[in-house]
C-alpha cells in the first residue's frame, strides 16, 4: 500500500482508541462520588485528566479529522464523471440537506479510509456525495439499477428499511426491490426501527449487520477491519 494510504491509517488507527479513552473518561466521572470517601484527593487530578483527554478528542476527532474527510470528500469527482467500464462498487454519502448536527456522524466515520484502499487495490467505484434536493433521487436510483454496479456502501442517516436525504425525506428500500440483485450491501446509517434492508430486498450479503442504532465509532473501526491488507 501506499505510505499516505498507511499514514491516514495509523491516524485513523489512533483516533479510534483516543475515543475508547474518551469514552472511558466520560464514564469515570460516574465514579467521583464514590471517591469522595475513598480518597478526595484523588479528584482535582482525576477532573484535570479527563479535561485533557476532552480537548484531545475534540481536536483531533471532531476538528481535525472531521475537516480531512470534509473537505477530501468535496474535492472528488462529481457522479457523472465517473467512466468505468464492467463491475465497480458504488459508494453513497448522503450530506446536501440533513440537519447540520448529523453531519459529523457522516463525517468521522473514516470513508475516506474505504475510498483510498479502493483506490490502492485498483478496485473500480462510482461515488455519489450528494443529492441536489430533497427529491432529486434520479442518481441514486441509477446507481441501483445500474447492473455492473455489485456491491454498495450506503453512508447517512435513516433505518433500516429507509434512509435520510433530508430533514423531512425518505428513501424507502422497497422502492428498488426490482432492481438487480447485488453481491454486497453495506448500510453504514442507523439500522433500528424494523422493517427489510435493501440488502434483504436485492437479496445480497449483507456485511456489518446491526439491526439497531450505529455510532461513527463503529463505522471507524469497521473500516480499520476490511482494510487491514
Amino acid at each position: 500500500m501506499k505510505r499516505s494510504f498507511k499514514i491516514l491509517r495509523a491516524y485513523a488507527s489512533i483516533l479510534y482508541i483516543i475515543y475508547i479513552i474518551f469514552y472511558s473518561a466520560i464514564v469515570s466521572l460516574f465514579a467521583i462520588p464514590l471517591l469522595f470517601i475513598i480518597n478526595p484527593k484523588i479528584i482535582p487530578f482525576l477532573l484535570l485528566l479527563v479535561d485533557v483527554i476532552i480537548l484531545i478528542t475534540i481536536v483531533n476527532y471532531f476538528c481535525i479529522w472531521y475537516l480531512i474527510n470534509y473537505i477530501y470528500l468535496k474535492k472528488q469527482p462529481k457522479f457523472e464523471e465517473y467512466k468505468i467500464k464492467g463491475d465497480y462498487v458504488g459508494i453513497v454519502v448522503t450530506t446536501n440537506n440533513l440537519q447540520f448536527w448529523k453531519y459529523f456522524a457522516i463525517y468521522t466515520g473514516g470513508l475516506i479510509l474505504l475510498i483510498e484502499y479502493f483506490k490502492n487495490k485498483n478496485i473500480p467505484y462510482k461515488l455519489l456525495t450528494n443529492f441536489s434536493s430533497p427529491f432529486d433521487t434520479k442518481k441514486f436510483k441509477e446507481l441501483i439499477f445500474d447492473i455492473n454496479c455489485k456491491e454498495l456502501y450506503i453512508s447517512g442517516h435513516g433505518r433500516k428499511h429507509r434512509l435520510q436525504i433530508s430533514k423531512k425525506e425518505n428513501l424507502y428500500y422497497f422502492l428498488f426491490s426490482s432492481a438487480p440483485k447485488k453481491d454486497k450491501i453495506v448500510q453504514l446509517h442507523c439500522n433500528h426501527g424494523g422493517g427489510k434492508s435493501l440488502a434483504d430486498f436485492l437479496n445480497a450479503k449483507e456485511d456489518f449487520l446491526t439491526d439497531s442504532m450505529r455510532t461513527s465509532t463503529q463505522n471507524l473501526k469497521y473500516f480499520l477491519n476490511i482494510t487491514k491488507h
